[in-house]
């Protein structure tokens, strides 16, 4: 039995997809400043110097994104650039950059800049997203609960606080995935060309982009192919596969607008450099026809879509596929187009899914379809639930609306976390604090560990080496900073080093986790004179020789060795035992 139709809303359709847009644009602007004045994402560098390197050269010599973003970036920084200059002549300058110092720091505000422009390309996306889902729903409260889903999607609103490719790319596939369904319906040339077009600047904006065309070949053989078997078919199929074909050729024509240079340039663009040609990228995806592959897409269902887009929501998305795949509601336009979005799903799922490299945001252009999919799951539930708990019960009107909050509930609380975790300082920040107010300048600091806070001169920097290997009293080394990912070990408790043990005293802690971004940070004083090195005392320590590392006769390194540590020893030569 259908769902009762709930009263309709006091806004009309623009207001509250402008209210979903601003509470998109809330979502994915709050800590949008995180980490800066310090940039500590790899990719961001790469755009934004990708970027002011257009002013000496259009070409970019790289492809292993394509350059329309850059493009789009660099018009940018040129309006930025512009505006600034007019602040100035107008004498505005003094008071504007006493409110906001970052506008005249060539250094961060580059980088804020395209971050916000990631923000604001993102939370947009919501209206492409809604008016794909009005094509496949009939009731547009479920368009709206779409847009608003989308808005939540916890990989989606972290992604948009970085100046990267992805946030854009799935702006403009979600442009060619509504353009695409709408052809299912209306399936006028204009409706195909754009499809492609739009297709063609998400591939110019990211490779991966390019299977959202996909969606558009779905449509037209759903459209050809749900007509009775005659001779109208053939006539059909005759008449309408050019309007696929030129879609095709407006698709290529946009992607070499975008990236002009991936023909002026074809050498560099065709080859498989690392990081430079174009077919590095796909050169990383494996084999994806091995028995390994199978694990694969295992991993990316799980640790990839399922972290990205929310676990409850992606298992009630799957529910939405089972559901419109299995619907018998296929003589309706809506029925149709509902399973070639789930087609369009799975396909895209086990052609990335079975990559050898596929890190989660190069799932995002999925969310365009996994988001109905959740709609059309969430109905599902419903009207199960309607049927076996409120079939005759006047409560379905207060019921109804609380099942739909339990259903979306996980995702907001998931999207908010994200908001909260870039509103705290970065652990590298705070470190950076504390090293800056509490070691004095000059002093020497060993480092272990790539994820470390930025050093601005005064100190001696060593690496992991040269406080590891040789005599601590050697290489002077008065402090030690060490970081990792997510959980970092405490090196004292590390049998490895020895007598140094007893010569640490930890200064300050900072956790990762559950309450911040950044790595864990643990930071040491050296308390000299050291004692009880085993690596000091010659007598228990042989010269080291190829010889001596692979005899037989190796009872003294039992003696001087943590036990288990041998045969790291032995097989790697070298006194690095991590």
């Amino acid at each position: 039995m259908p769902v009762p139709r709930l009263p309709r809303p006091k806004f009309n359709t623009f207001q509250i997809v402008f209210g979903l847009f601003i509470f998109a644009l809330a979502l994915r602007l709050w800590g949008v400043w995180h980490g800066l004045p310090y940039i500590y994402s790899v990719d961001e560098p790469a755009l934004v110097h990708s970027v002011l390197g257009l002013r000496f050269d259009l070409n970019p010599h790289h492809f292993d994104w394509p350059h329309f973003h850059f493009y789009l970036s660099y018009l940018t920084f040129g309006i930025f650039y512009k505006a600034r200059i007019a602040w100035q002549v107008w004498g505005w300058k003094p008071v504007m950059e006493a409110m906001w110092p970052i506008l005249w720091n060539d250094g961060a505000i580059f980088y804020l800049l395209l971050r916000l422009l990631s923000v604001f390309m993102g939370a947009l996306t919501v209206i492409p997203v809604y008016l794909a889902s009005k094509e496949l729903f009939t009731d547009k409260r479920k368009a709206f609960l779409a847009a608003f889903v989308f808005a939540l999607i916890p990989f989606h609103v972290e992604n948009s606080k970085y100046a990267l490719v992805d946030v854009p790319a799935t702006f403009w596939a979600a442009w060619s995935f509504w353009l695409a369904l709408r052809a299912f319906r209306l399936p006028s040339l204009k409706n195909y060309v754009l499809a492609g077009v739009l297709a063609g600047l998400a591939t110019s904006s990211k490779y991966n982009a390019v299977l959202i065309f996909l969606v558009l070949i779905l449509v037209h053989v759903a459209r050809v192919f749900r007509f009775p078997k005659s001779f109208k078919v053939i006539k059909l199929l005759m008449a309408d596969w050019y309007k696929l074909a030129v879609a095709g050729v407006a698709c290529l024509a946009a992607f070499f607008a975008g990236t002009p240079f991936a023909l002026l340039d074809w050498k560099t663009f065709s080859g498989s450099q690392n990081s430079t040609g174009a077919l590095w990228q796909l050169s990383r995806a494996g084999n994806r026809f091995e028995f390994a592959a199978l694990g694969r897409l295992g991993d990316s269902l799980v640790n990839k879509i399922g972290v990205g887009f929310g676990y409850f929501a992606l298992a009630v998305a799957l529910v939405g596929i089972i559901v419109a795949l299995r619907s018998k509601d296929r003589g309706r336009p809506q029925g149709v187009a509902l399973q070639v979005v789930a087609i369009f799903t799975l396909l895209f799922y086990l052609y990335v899914g079975s990559s050898a490299f596929a890190p989660v945001q190069i799932f995002m252009p999925l969310y365009l379809a996994l988001t109905p999919m959740f709609v059309v799951g969430s109905s599902f539930f419903v009207q199960l639930i309607k049927k076996e708990f409120f079939e005759k019960a006047p409560s379905w009107r207060l019921a109804f609306p609380l099942i739909l909050a339990v259903l979306v509930l996980p995702t907001l609380l998931s999207a908010v976390k994200v908001d909260y975790l870039y509103t705290q300082p970065d652990t590298r920040n705070i470190a950076k604090k504390f090293i800056d107010s509490a070691i004095p300048k000059g002093r020497v600091i060993g480092l272990e560990g790539e994820y470390q806070p930025y050093y601005e001169g005064g100190y001696k920097i060593l690496g992991v080496p040269a406080w590891r290997y040789e005599p601590m009293s050697e290489s002077k080394i008065e402090y030690v900073v060490v970081t990792g990912p997510s959980h970092v070990r405490d090196i004292r408790e590390d049998p490895k080093f020895g007598g140094i043990l007893q010569n640490l005293n930890p200064v300050y802690v900072s956790l990762n986790g559950q309450d911040r971004l950044g790595p864990n940070v643990f930071i040491y004083k050296i308390n000299y004179p050291l004692a009880n090195q085993w690596w000091l005392d010659e007598t228990k320590v042989p010269k080291l020789t190829l010889e001596s590392i692979l005899s037989s006769d190796h009872s003294w390194r039992d003696k001087v060795l943590p036990s288990g540590y041998t045969t790291s020893l032995i097989v790697t030569g070298n006194w690095d035992l991590s």
